[in-house]
């Protein structure tokens, strides 16, 4: 698309002029049904919206493609204690309007609170039953010392309802572990990437 020229004062707009200002807006579209009917041949480059499911479009000279939203969900968690088992738990329930392509990372901060012992830890994130992605990291620390664990998964995930978790488990039977409510804290966050 070429350059767009100022409009001279006292001159009437050409047809030109006011197709090349629209192919620059972003349209507005009840439905992409709608935009595929309406809009014929968009010129690359081209953006629009569609009203029914709040997403924005970019024509890449063949398709449209669906654009990022950014993060749609984040959740952190309480503090906790726990002798054994789950002991660090933060759940975020989201929706996607289309399948997306999908990015969940999450964090837990810990502690080991009985006196001198070793202690495993395994920190799982999942999301979606039958659909979940486990990812496992084991710790061996003593009485007071704390663990800071990060940990991301990148998903496709169709429209619809869907749940994503973080927890960290103790599995030994003696010894008991705290979640630190702290600024860092436990959280968990969801990332649209856009069109899978």
């Amino acid at each position: 698309m070429p350059f767009i020229a100022n409009v001279v004062a006292g001159q009437p707009i050409q047809s030109v002029w006011g197709n090349n200002i629209r192919d620059c807006t972003i349209q507005h579209f009840a439905t992409t049904t709608e935009r595929d009917s309406q809009w014929v041949g968009p010129p690359k480059g081209a953006y629009c919206i569609t009203l029914d499911t709040m997403q924005e479009w970019r024509y890449d000279g063949t398709k449209w493609v669906g654009m990022p939203a950014g993060r749609i969900a984040y959740a952190t968690g309480p503090a906790r204690d726990a002798t054994q088992g789950l002991f660090v738990h933060v759940q975020v329930n989201f929706t996607l309007a289309t399948q997306r392509l999908i990015r969940i990372d999450a964090q837990a901060t810990y502690q080991y609170v009985s006196t001198n012992m070793n202690v495993s830890c395994y920190m799982n994130l999942g999301w979606d039953v039958g659909r979940q992605f486990q990812f496992g990291l084991q710790y061996s620390i003593t009485a007071s010392q704390s663990i800071n664990a990060y940990t991301a998964g990148w998903a496709v995930l169709p429209a619809g309802a869907h749940t994503a978790e973080i927890h960290a488990v103790n599995n030994m039977t003696t010894g008991a572990m705290r979640f630190l409510a702290s600024a860092a804290g436990s959280w968990i966050a969801v990332h649209d990437y856009g069109s899978a």
